[in-house]
């Protein structure tokens, strides 16, 4: 553990943010004065801060939806990752938020996705896409912007790992199997581009349902699921997510790679196809409800405008209607009497 004025490699230590079981987290400042994150993972091993230097993401990430990575220093002989600092919520986190719209949580993902079609372009592989390597700022005109973290780090160090016999895991391991595609929890290194798109659609249930598709399944249950393709139908658990929604989730969590939705570009045009009318898509609106919430619901599979009365709203009104004559009549009766 590092400690505030601490210096590694011109890094100097200001803040210690968090110490886990997968990382130790730092605020630092960089040699050119610039405040950055320092992030030291759990491995060591001769050869692998060459090697993530090499294929790994160093200097090669400017998209809006990933944290850029500028440097990788040795920190008692482990990598530590020096990135943006940022200081916002996870998207777990902000998914909690009673506030957060159906609009709001479609464009998160979508920005998700665009960040990861980026790295997919440069060929980078995230491998441990999940709701806490995600982050979620917010700006002050009210614009929800997603950032990816670690892109590319943990396949250079699973890659390391199979190449370099050295190199070991301490504090637990890198990847958190719920989100992980079946083939990246048998062999990390060999994992493609596809996995990440597994991930994805595990992010997107859990945005839509409020609840991970495999929650509470332990390591060797969760990976039998997955290889059975076994979980509840998104839109069983909450009918906002519609047929179509429920369609792409389903494709990008099969068992077979090969038969997923192939990449992230792919994953947009599917998105691009569900219509999203005028009355939603135009503007933030504060007051709406929850993404969760059963009154906002989609029809056929496309979202109806705010106000639009679905069957349901059109059932209660019936009865606000009845209730509200029958009231009446019970009044009148009263004062014949």
């Amino acid at each position: 553990m590092l400690d505030p004025g601490d210096e590694v490699e011109g890094y100097v230590i200001e803040l210690v943010i968090e110490i886990a079981a997968s990382f130790d987290r730092y605020t630092v400042t960089a040699p050119d004065g610039a405040q950055r994150m320092l992030e030291v993972l759990p491995v060591s091993g001769a050869g692998l801060i060459e090697a993530m230097h090499s294929s790994g993401p160093i200097g090669k990430l400017d998209h809006p939806n990933v944290l850029a990575v500028h440097d990788v220093i040795e920190v008692s002989a482990r990598p530590g990752i020096v990135h943006d600092l940022i200081e916002a919520p996870t998207l777990r986190q902000w998914m909690a938020s009673p506030t957060v719209t159906l609009e709001q949580t479609l464009m998160v993902f979508r920005g998700i996705v665009e960040g990861i079609a980026y790295g997919q372009k440069l060929g980078l592989v995230h491998l441990e896409l999940r709701a806490g390597t995600v982050r979620v700022e917010t700006s002050e005109d009210g614009m929800h912007t997603p950032k990816i973290e670690g892109m590319g780090i943990a396949k250079a160090i699973f890659e390391a790992m199979a190449t370099h016999k050295g190199v070991s895991r301490s504090k637990g391991g890198l990847a958190e199997p719920r989100h992980a595609a079946p083939e990246a929890i048998r062999n990390p290194h060999r994992a493609d581009g596809r996995a990440d798109m597994y991930s994805l659609g595990c992010i997107l249930y859990e945005m839509l349902a409020g609840t991970h598709p495999f929650a509470g399944l332990n390591y060797y249950d969760c990976y039998s699921a997955k290889r059975e393709e076994r979980w509840a139908p998104l839109d069983e658990v909450n009918p906002v997510a519609g047929p179509l929604l429920t369609e792409i989730v389903t494709e990008l969590m099969r068992a077979e790679p090969e038969r997923r939705i192939q990449t992230g570009k792919a994953l947009l045009e599917r998105l691009d196809a569900i219509a999203l009318p005028q009355s939603v898509t135009a503007s933030r609106r504060p007051q709406e409800r929850h993404p969760l919430d059963s009154g906002q619901l989609l029809s056929g599979g496309y979202l109806l405008p705010q106000g639009a009365p679905s069957n349901a709203g059109q059932m209660w009104g019936l009865v606000a209607v009845v209730a509200i004559a029958g009231v009446g009549v019970m009044l009148a009766a009263y004062l014949l009497i």
